[in-house]
């Protein structure tokens, strides 16, 4: 295989991590803003009957709601989402510190080995992520080709797949190339 075909190869993989990062970057701010909302719920519904007291039947549509609403926290775990994409974001960062930092060092030789542990690496990576939000990664992946000044193949994606973007997995087929 020919260096420049081992330089594209560690491009498209510096590409991939650095998509990774942003999509990662993203679902934790949107878990992490999830469980910050469902928190600032849970108290202000546990607060309403000290608010506004009246009849003897508010305070337990407070309780219950304040309760279905931590039951809701509870089973969905969005902070535990966040921390999980926290790391991944992480293991990416640190794939990608290395890729950049040893990319210029390594010998031209010695590239298809290393490129081929960066890889395996991803694949490690990766094998814990869970489940994927399709619209989510096409979004990242405009963005990407934006930084990159490489519009010409960005991804169509229409207002109720940006609307559910964080909610809904979607098919992947749904998202082409224009």
């Amino acid at each position: 295989m020919p260096s420049t075909d081992i330089d594209r190869e560690i491009d498209d993989l510096t590409y991939q991590v650095e998509k990774s990062l942003r999509y990662h970057h993203r679902m934790r701010g949107w878990y992490d803003l999830a469980n910050r909302a469902i928190l600032f719920v849970i108290i202000a519904v546990g607060a309403g009957p000290i608010i506004d007291p009246p009849d003897p039947f508010h305070p337990a549509l407070f309780a219950v709601g304040a309760s279905m609403v931590a039951a809701l926290n509870l089973v969905w775990q969005p902070s535990h989402r966040a921390r999980d994409h926290h790391l991944l974001h992480g293991r990416f960062s640190d794939l990608l510190i290395e890729v950049r930092k040893q990319k210029a060092n390594v010998v031209k030789e010695e590239r298809l080995d290393v490129l081929g542990d960066w890889q395996g690496r991803r694949i490690v990576i990766e094998k814990d992520e869970p489940p994927i939000f399709y619209a989510l990664e096409a979004d990242c992946d405009n963005e990407m080709r934006r930084a990159l000044d490489r519009t010409s193949k960005m991804v169509h994606i229409s207002l109720w797949h940006r609307v559910t973007k964080y909610i809904l997995r979607h098919n992947p087929n749904q998202f082409v190339t224009s």
